[in-house]
């Protein structure tokens, strides 16, 4: 049987006294979309920085493909044993855009591949242009950050993700600060990469996209895993009685129907 696509195992975390995540254990296939949802300060964004590499882990470890990607040493005070080539395969999205804003739209896209993987400059504007271009901002290569809208920034945050061929991509609440019209074209186009059959993990409020995007859906409450099921089952007849809680809070609604 051949290895799965993610896999986290026993991953903790913590800040101080306060356990974040404790003891997570879950796994991911090859184009799946987990949603991953829950009250604010349930571990949702800790848990994609640490996938992502960007958290040290306090025990566990994470696979990709199989191999080992991070694993936590006995000792605490050393880092992370993380394997670089693996991470390279990961693509993450954040709230904030995190765009450079002294590079126009196309020099934030082609810093990294140029910069940190030697691609040829020449090779990677043409790629970027492409990509440009499939994403309608072709006209928007030669402005810089401060010109976009919230909505246009946030795209071409997930276009630099993309320019790198991530295997798998990692969004942070991507358009909780948005204004509620531009949320659309940023969902819009996650949407299309779920047609397109990208491996994704996303953590958001918005409970009615995550019911549209998600294969799978994962309840986290005090750093733990509560109920991981098909987003039908969550949203119409979750198991847990903390999830049909949080759901109703946050929906006013029993269900989403």
């Amino acid at each position: 049987m051949s290895s799965c696509f993610l896999k986290v195992k026993n991953l903790r975390k913590s800040y101080g006294l306060v356990h974040v995540l404790d003891g997570m254990n879950f796994q991911m296939e090859p184009k799946e979309r987990i949603v991953v949802i829950g009250p604010s300060g349930s571990g949702k964004s800790t848990l994609l920085r640490c996938i992502m590499g960007l958290e040290k882990i306090d025990n566990g470890r994470i696979e990709f493909e199989g191999a080992r990607y991070i694993e936590a040493r006995e000792s605490r005070r050393k880092d992370n044993l993380v394997d670089t080539t693996v991470r390279a395969k990961v693509g993450m999205v954040f709230q904030h855009y995190t765009l450079f804003p002294h590079l126009t739209v196309l020099g934030n896209l082609v810093l990294a591949p140029v910069r940190a993987r030697g691609e040829n400059r020449a090779s990677a504007t043409d790629r970027a242009m492409q990509l440009l271009k499939r994403l309608g901002l072709e006209n928007r290569a030669n402005d810089y950050p401060g010109m976009l809208s919230g909505g246009q920034k946030q795209r071409v945050a997930i276009a630099r993700a993309l320019l790198l061929d991530p295997k798998i991509m990692l969004f942070d609440e991507v358009t909780s600060a948005l204004d509620p019209e531009l949320v659309a074209e940023v969902e819009g186009l996650m949407l299309e990469l779920a047609e397109q059959k990208m491996s994704m993990m996303i953590v958001t409020h918005d409970m009615w996209f995550a019911k549209r995007i998600a294969t799978r859906v994962i309840f986290c409450a005090d750093g733990h895993i509560v109920e991981d099921a098909p987003p039908a089952k969550i949203f119409s007849d979750p198991t847990e009685p903390r999830t049909a809680d949080f759901l109703k809070k946050v929906l006013h609604v029993d269900t989403i129907s």
